[in-house]
């Protein structure tokens, strides 16, 4: 288990050096705004030896660059799911390279699942993007919690996904 945590985190540290360039960048001038889809498919429980798969599709309103900005997801493995609504912002690291936290809430549905304890779960995460001819691509680390909200059991779990996101609509 500890391997597969360092594995973990020096995965994540080098997506992150790898999309960083040096040199300022004008963010305002490339940072997404309007509305867009996120589409996500990776691994959940990628610390635990029970891998399972894990989707996501989003609706998110970007506001630009160091602006906080609205998105609403469902989320799911082949028995959970997950709905729900939160806040991110898009950090520039260089001259192309996005790097976007995260955190929403979620209403949490098992079917002899994931088994994380409570009916709400609090959805945190670190993204980074690099720009395609119409939209981005890249990946996504999150983690979600219970807060211990629904008693003291709180597994919690973490995901691994490729991500791709798309203008919708006029812009």
């Amino acid at each position: 288990m500890i391997r597969g945590r360092r594995a973990g985190v020096r995965a994540a540290l080098l997506l992150l050096a790898a999309g960083a360039t040096a040199g300022p960048a004008a963010a305002d001038d490339w940072a997404p705004t309007g509305p867009h889809l996120a589409v996500a498919m990776g691994a959940a429980q990628i610390f635990d030896p029970d891998l399972r798969g894990f989707a996501s599709i989003a609706w998110q309103d970007r506001h630009g660059a160091r602006r906080a900005s609205p998105w609403l997801f469902a989320e799911a493995t082949a028995r959970d799911h997950f709905f729900g609504f939160g806040a991110l912002v898009d950090f520039p690291v260089g001259s192309r390279t996005l790097v976007t936290p995260s955190l929403a809430v979620a209403l949490y549905h098992e079917h002899e699942g994931l088994g994380l304890g409570s009916m709400f779960e609090i959805r945190s995460a670190l993204e980074a993007t690099w720009p395609l001819r119409s939209g981005r691509i890249g990946a996504a680390f999150l983690h979600y919690s219970n807060a211990r909200i629904g008693g003291d059991h709180n597994p919690g779990t973490e995901a691994l996904l490729l991500v791709w996101m798309t203008p919708i609509g006029a812009r």
